[in-house]
């Protein structure tokens, strides 16, 4: 089913304005980036309306940003009823976990909010608490690839299980994602800086690791995008993605069992609206009882995809 623009924008605001999403919404967006961007298949002249740097810590934020801070003009601040009618985004968080989240700041964008982000931007990275490592798998919806990706997320699942690492798996519209949250400045904080423009950074490491997936698991895996910097971003669980020919929510499975029996269709609003009130609530319960190593974990999985991807490699024995 297609939707005109106007359409959209009558299932975003019926969404949003669901005190239940916003519940939900939230538990992701504590200490992080808040972002909404217009759908890149858009008209250029609509990029006037994405917004980063908000911070959401409660209802109250969230409200104030979608119901207020949406409707403002990107470039003059002024109120356009006639945009609105038809005025569509998607939204996202950052990989990036902050100790005392993002600045306060007016949502207008004018000179003043603009002199507070650039001066929090400068120093930023030395406020990171973690930053999640994002496996992103992209497909088309009505293309065979979509199975593609998910025999793909299969595959590196069983891999992150087998070395008990926890992850939070989603389906986003255009394929799947896996996130897990790492704190890798506790094993190195020189060789796993948050500083992008260290000689050794933790972005540096993400990369490589990617890359070995990619190589050894999946061609699926994107490596060249995702982890460039403290800014990447990662699709906002229990939002409404927009694609071209469709409109899906955003699902977090709370199992493997539920990624492994997911069908496309479950990620309609209309069978996903009675099914989202706490399960974030239990998806927080899960992954706090993740192991107390994980971040040694995952550098033993990296270790392990090295040894695969060495051309030559040969065993060598005692004697």
């Amino acid at each position: 089913m297609t939707f005109d623009l106007k359409q959209r924008a009558d299932i975003l605001r019926s969404w949003y304005r669901n005190i239940s999403v916003q519940y939900e919404l939230i538990r992701f967006t504590k200490n992080r980036e808040f972002v909404f961007l217009s759908p890149k298949w858009l008209a250029v002249d609509r990029m006037g309306f994405d917004k980063r740097y908000n911070r959401i810590h409660s209802i109250q934020h969230f409200q104030e940003i979608l119901f207020n801070g949406a409707r403002f003009d990107n470039i003059n601040g002024v109120f356009n009823h006639e945009q609105l009618n038809d005025h569509v985004f998607n939204c996202y968080y950052s990989l990036a976990e902050y100790n005392n989240g993002i600045p306060y700041t007016s949502l207008r964008n004018d000179l003043n909010d603009s002199k507070i982000k650039s001066e929090w931007l400068k120093n930023a990275w030395r406020d990171i608490k973690s930053y999640d490592f994002l496996i992103d798998i992209d497909a088309h919806i009505g293309n065979k690839t979509l199975g593609w990706a998910k025999e793909s997320m299969i595959l590196i699942t069983d891999l992150l299980d087998e070395y008990n690492i926890p992850y939070i798996l989603l389906f986003t519209l255009n394929g799947f994602q896996a996130r897990i949250n790492l704190s890798m400045d506790k094993i190195d904080p020189v060789k796993y800086s948050y500083d992008r423009n260290a000689e050794r950074n933790v972005y540096q490491f993400f990369t490589h690791a990617l890359k070995l997936l990619h190589d050894n698991i999946s061609e699926m895996v994107d490596y060249k995008t995702i982890c460039i910097d403290e800014t990447r971003l990662g699709k906002l669980p229990y939002s409404i993605g927009n694609n071209k020919n469709s409109v899906y929510v955003v699902w977090p499975f709370l199992t493997k069992e539920e990624f492994l029996n997911f069908n496309i269709s479950d990620a309609l609003i209309s069978n996903v609206r009675d099914k989202i009130g706490h399960r974030g609530y239990k998806l927080f319960n899960i992954y706090p009882l993740c192991p107390k190593y994980k971040e040694e974990n995952f550098i033993n999985m990296v270790n392990y995809l090295e040894s695969l991807n060495k051309p030559n490699k040969r065993r060598i024995e005692n004697g």
